[in-house]
């Protein structure tokens, strides 16, 4: 991540198609960028890009990303 900053992550992140704010990408940056890295659930409505947001990053990252899916009633 050290080759583009916040700014340039936004932009990134909609020409993927990943409509954010500013802050929005703001904080998934951040978090991207802390060390260790950890695990993260994303939980919401359906329909609110959970799923398009892993799938996006790989794609601005260039690198594999891993989703496991979580539904009620999952042991």
């Amino acid at each position: 991540m050290s080759e583009m900053n916040v700014h340039q992550f936004h932009d990134a992140l909609r020409k993927e198609g990943y409509l954010c704010t500013q802050q929005f990408a703001d904080k998934v940056y951040c978090a991207l960028e802390k060390k260790p890295m950890s695990i993260t659930m994303l939980i919401g409505q359906a329909g609110t890009g959970k799923s398009f947001l892993p799938e996006t990053l790989g794609n601005v990252l260039k690198c594999n990303v891993y989703v496991k899916q979580a539904y009620q009633g999952m042991d």
